[in-house]
């Protein structure tokens, strides 16, 4: 056997959307890991490491390439092994920098909200957060366009081009966290636009961004599988309406 040189030009695939996929019943757990593991035989793209939940047991922290790879991984493990599956809200890897860093070349990697540090930690250790961008491309009816802009700016997004291709179709072009993409933009997209609009996007430079962990209480006490990471002025709105 003899090492191979890599063919120049690939890369490994890197995770962009990450989520906890857990046994219905505990029981299940090593159905699941089976399944999991056959899975990947054919997908290596998915990433894959133990987790556990005070809340919901032992399972899986998973990695994808995008929220549509994580939906047709989750169906696949359903439909062809039967597997009862809890997922947990999907999140994005976030870089954890140190302040003194003149580069970003010194980060930690976080896609977990239970390993998130609160802002006093974030003080303490002398770090700032920075989340992960893409750069959207949107083509619209032009009667759309104002709906399309204050959901862009709704999702914090930054306006970078805007070009009518005619007197019926605009052209947008935005810079949007990807934690606000991987969520219900583009249904919110199809619903505004009455499905005339088309989205599509490519990974952008990451940002500091006021993050938090939001937390979910019963009876008082914090459940791990309900955390997110959410910006601080959507921290409150986000949790009422995830109680609702």
């Amino acid at each position: 056997k003899y090492a191979v040189e890599a063919f120049p030009g690939f890369a490994p695939p890197q995770s962009m959307v990450f989520a906890g996929l857990y046994p219905v019943d505990a029981s299940g757990y090593d159905a699941l890991r089976r399944a999991i593991e056959k899975l990947t035989l054919n997908d290596a793209s998915v990433s894959v490491a133990g987790e556990s939940s005070d809340f919901l047991g032992m399972g899986f922290r998973c990695g994808f390439l995008g929220l549509l790879h994580l939906e047709v991984f989750q169906k696949r493990l359903e439909q062809e092994y039967g597997a009862e599956v809890i997922p947990t809200a999907p999140t994005v890897p976030y870089h954890i920098v140190p302040r003194r860093s003149s580069s970003n070349e010194e980060y930690e990697i976080v896609s977990s909200p239970a390993d998130f540090p609160d802002p006093g930690q974030q003080r303490e250790r002398n770090v700032r957060v920075e989340e992960p961008t893409v750069h959207a491309t949107i083509l619209c009816p032009s009667e759309t366009l104002g709906p399309m802009l204050e959901l862009c700016h709704s999702r914090r997004g930054v306006q970078l081009d805007l070009t009518y291709i005619n007197e019926a179709r605009a052209l947008l072009r935005f810079e949007l966290p990807l934690a606000e993409v991987v969520t219900d933009f583009y249904d919110d997209l199809k619903s505004l636009s009455q499905g005339y609009a088309s989205f599509d996007y490519e990974p952008g430079p990451y940002r500091p961004a006021d993050l938090v962990r939001l937390r979910i209480l019963i009876g008082g006490e914090p459940v791990d599988a309900l955390s997110a990471i959410v910006h601080a002025e959507k921290a409150q709105q986000t949790g009422r309406a995830m109680v609702k």
